[in-house]
């Protein structure tokens, strides 16, 4: 049994040398070759002298060869992966380069000039290593003895979105990701939709969410293959389709967004996808109508519907039945995988009775909870906290999700009980985008709301109040937004007002706002 996840890729590596790991455009590498990779990179990292167990390091790079060995490199090496989307702009970059304390970076030098602008506003980041220009370096490297890595060591830290303005980083342990493993395994074999090293499976997540960290473990613990679709494929619905067709895709895992697209633009025809064996999909409400268009083209096909969070994993599974479907006004997210207990709760924290039609905010009781948030204890505190049901002194996690349950015991998404939204399958947080708002020199008060959209998720608008005298345009606040945010948290429209409206507690009215947008 391996007791990290660099273990992980070596022991497969030593049963299945061979086997095909991952596939990019015109490349593949087998198991023996990427274990022998991510070891050099170990070593180059280690060759520094100066990096400690735990040290963070940064991931800049798109999903490639490159970027998967030095995801494992970086284990190897005893440190903790900080993944860095491409998308985000280089203030947001340099502000968890500096929080995280990371002086390497892993990039490929046609992100070079991002890199610079990241690395003049970071006071820590010390050294790029370009995987592509820097390669002969690391493969004359002296290979060194690998440390020993505890199982509560620091695997990685992914950021999401935060309430006060800032992102959140969420921290987890070597052993919260084997168990966390562990349990996805067992939940699918549960229900038959068991992974085998015959599956090649589309790697669909950038390295940034945690949903991709999920997705090489499980395919690489079976020996499967990871496809990597070539690069914007995802952002062009005819292109994506004809990548799964080519790279003889069985196994996709993707946003429910995405899949809405792949309904709506993709021109499905019955039974183009001969090799594709089953869909796993989760994000916001995917609506039953379209799952059945799928269920009624792609016959062949399973359908499995998954919900986690980066702070638990994936915590429920619903495999989805063709028969039920049509009755069904919601598509549930199912119940908790073996080894995770879950209840509802009301707004008091009260414990609630599960069943038929009840509704309330779930907690999650899951050997795969996160360490904590990076340097937040306050953030930690509210969303985990000693079980106060059972005894037993294990934490909870508070997921501010609510939910309803259903006929047969399932779970059914109804909303946030807080101010964050889904968008292209990305959790934001509308406060942090209100913070950004808030620093514009021209904006006296901001409101964010997300409006929902079957193709998005939801759309971001903007409602704001001016300071006297001033104008603004549109595009001008916008421009400002992409300085602190990602793309996808960049609101698509402002609404601009004389006034907001204030509740009688002297809170903005944020159901009166968003009442007088519908209208």
């Amino acid at each position: 049994m391996f007791t990290s996840l660099g273990a992980l890729l070596t022991q497969v590596a030593k049963k299945f040398p061979s086997k095909v790991a991952v596939e990019e455009e015109g490349k593949q590498i087998s198991y023996q070759e990427l274990d022998s990779y991510s070891h050099k990179i170990a070593s180059y990292l280690l060759s520094m002298g100066d990096l400690s167990p735990d040290d963070k390091v940064g991931l800049y790079i798109n999903k490639s060869i490159n970027g998967i060995a030095a995801f494992f490199g970086i284990l190897k090496a005893g440190c903790a992966y900080v993944p860095l989307d491409l998308n985000w702009p280089p203030k947001r970059c340099a502000y968890i380069i500096d929080e995280c304390r990371i002086k390497y970076l892993f990039s490929h030098s046609h992100y070079a000039g991002r890199v610079s602008e990241i690395s003049k506003l970071s006071s820590c980041l010390k050294n790029t290593i370009f995987l592509d220009k820097d390669a002969s370096g690391v493969e004359s490297v002296s290979l060194r003895s690998l440390p020993d890595i505890g199982k509560d060591s620091l695997a990685v830290v992914f950021y999401t979105s935060g309430s006060t303005g800032k992102p959140k980083g969420v921290m987890k342990t070597h052993q919260a990701e084997i168990r966390h493993l562990a349990i996805t395994t067992r939940s699918h074999r549960k229900i038959a939709y068991s992974i085998s090293k015959n599956d090649r499976h589309a790697l669909y997540y950038p390295f940034s969410f945690c949903g991709s960290l999920t997705d090489m473990l499980l395919m690489i613990q079976c020996a499967a293959t990871i496809c990597i679709l070539p690069e914007g494929t995802c952002s062009f619905v005819l292109t994506f389709k004809e990548s799964i067709r080519q790279k003889r895709v069985t196994i996709l895992k993707v946003g429910s967004e995405l899949l809405r697209w792949l309904v709506l633009h993709g021109d499905l025809s019955c039974n183009e996808f001969p090799d594709l064996r089953m869909i796993i999909f989760s994000g916001s409400n995917f609506p039953p109508k379209y799952l059945h268009f799928l269920m009624n083209t792609l016959p062949k096909v399973k359908y499995l519907q998954n919900y986690g969070s980066t702070e638990a994993g994936i915590v429920t599974y619903y495999p989805v039945r063709k028969q039920l479907l049509q009755k069904q006004a919601f598509i549930p997210i199912g119940k908790p995988g073996i080894g995770i207990r879950s209840f509802i709760a009301d707004e008091k924290g009260r414990r609630l009775k599960e069943k038929l039609g009840v509704e309330g905010e779930l907690y999650i009781d899951s050997p795969a909870l996160m360490l904590g948030y990076l340097n937040d204890p306050q953030a930690t505190q509210s969303a985990l906290f000693k079980d106060p049901f059972t005894g037993t002194h294990r934490f909870v996690y508070r997921s501010g999700d609510l939910v309803r349950i259903d006929r047969e015991g399932n779970y059914i998404y109804l909303g946030r009980c807080d101010n964050m939204v889904k968008v292209r399958g990305f959790r934001v947080n509308l406060e942090e985008i209100e913070s950004v708002l808030q620093k514009h020199p021209k904006i006296k008060e901001a409101v964010c709301l997300g409006v929902p959209d079957e193709e998005m998720g939801n759309r971001i608008k903007a409602v704001v109040v001016l300071k006297g005298g001033e104008s603004a345009k549109d595009e001008e606040l916008k421009s400002f937004c992409r300085d602190y945010l990602a793309t996808y948290m960049v609101p698509e429209s402002f609404d601009f007002k004389d006034s907001l409206p204030w509740t009688p507690s002297a809170k903005i009215d944020r159901v009166k706002i968003y009442k007088e947008v519908e209208a």
